[in-house]
């Protein structure tokens, strides 16, 4: 259990993935009333956050809010377990991603295609949630929860179905994914790019769009808070279309994936060891495999570009 109360009723959650630190972070407010909670994280963490939730006093009835930034196992994955333990919350996701919580089948066996059998061991199982007890995002709105205002946005590059929430107040930031993976305490942010549906076009308009919104800090789930928000944003900016364009020369050079993904991993380590993330090299690889960030890219250029499909 790691709690770290950063604000006024404000607490970061290390979930603790395959119990290592800075893999995986959760986010919540707790108010007297009712608790928000943003990012639940995969079942296979659930046993950590329900740790942190006992923790901070969140009685069952409490936890009336769940927010969902995409329904990527690592993310979204015990939001059905929760439903079951909480009876009061419900789970506030893009609308395309509605479906996939009241039925995870298809979001399963997605899953299943890139994991394998390790899938249960990274993520676990998800379960359905109640129709009843789902909300679909609208762009551009405003959530009152928590004693909070919550601006929402819809932010697709790393998934169609992404959104991102902004604290009014605070102007902090909860970016999922589209704001890029980093290590705390390192200068160097990765794009995580798995399949089926990286966009780096649209991609790169969310991230100038969050710009435009001026966050002051930026929440992300692998991991943690960062202040830095343009330096982080232009990092990001800079690797993606740094390896977008390195994976279109390699397949327009006829290299193979497993020589892709060998590169990306070369540029990502050093970049990373510049930066003084040299010990965090295992976390960012538990948190996005190189390989999964290879096969995004080369599945987008060879859906514009049929002729490198072999």
């Amino acid at each position: 259990m790691v709690v770290k109360p950063v604000g006024p009723a404000f607490y970061q959650l290390d979930l603790l993935h395959l119990g290592v630190s800075r893999v995986v972070t959760g986010y919540l407010y707790r108010d007297p009333v009712e608790t928000v909670l943003v990012e639940p994280g995969p079942v296979s963490t659930l046993q950590t956050l329900l740790a942190d939730l006992q923790a901070l006093q969140v009685r069952p009835e409490a936890l009336r809010h769940v927010l969902l930034t995409h329904i990527h196992l690592d993310h979204a994955g015990a939001s059905g377990h929760l439903a079951e333990i909480f009876p009061n919350a419900v789970f506030y996701v893009h609308p395309v991603g509605l479906s996939h919580l009241a039925d995870p089948t298809r979001l399963v066996n997605s899953a299943r295609r890139l994991y394998g059998e390790d899938l249960g061991r990274l993520f676990g199982l998800p379960r359905p949630i109640p129709f009843n007890r789902l909300i679909g995002l609208k762009d551009d709105s405003r959530l009152k929860v928590g004693g909070r205002t919550l601006a929402v946005y819809h932010s697709p590059g790393h998934a169609s179905h992404h959104a991102v929430f902004l604290d009014l107040e605070t102007r902090v930031l909860f970016g999922g994914d589209v704001v890029g993976t980093r290590m705390p305490g390192v200068d160097s942010v990765r794009p995580p790019t798995p399949p089926p549906d990286i966009d780096v076009e649209v991609w790169r308009e969310t991230i100038n769009r969050i710009r435009s919104l001026r966050p002051v800090v930026l929440a992300i789930a692998h991991a943690g808070l960062h202040a830095d928000v343009e330096f982080h944003l232009s990092e990001l900016e800079t690797r993606l279309e740094r390896w977008a364009g390195l994976v279109l020369a390699s397949l327009e050079a006829g290299r193979t994936e497993a020589e892709i993904t060998a590169e990306l991993r070369a540029e990502g380590d050093a970049a990373a060891q510049a930066s003084g993330g040299e010990g965090d090299l295992g976390r960012w690889q538990q948190a996005m495999p190189y390989e999964l960030s290879a096969l995004g890219l080369i599945h987008y250029w060879r859906k514009r570009r049929p002729q490198l499909v072999k």
